[in-house]
């Protein structure tokens, strides 16, 4: 069962690779510029690290979700501004 985990997350995380690269040229190609980059990727994932960290560290004190749920959402606010 485990194998069929780790397979089924190898393999979505090639077709987001593909997918991204495919939107990529195409945007290159139509408008000039790449829309999905490392910067995007990480400004992206700022919020989900977050909130993950307070899942993480609820046990310690429950403040700490509340906090991350948010910055992370002032995070979103702040990619989206």
């Amino acid at each position: 069962m485990e194998i069929s985990i780790i397979a089924g997350i190898i393999a979505f995380i090639v077709i987001l690779v593909w997918l991204s690269k495919k939107l990529n040229e195409h945007s290159m190609i139509h408008y000039g510029y790449t829309p999905i980059g490392l910067g995007t990727i990480v400004l992206g994932m700022i919020p989900f690290i977050l909130i993950i960290a307070g899942l993480f560290l609820e046990d310690k004190d429950p403040n700490n979700m509340l906090m991350a749920l948010v910055f992370a959402g002032l995070s979103v606010i702040g990619l989206f501004w």
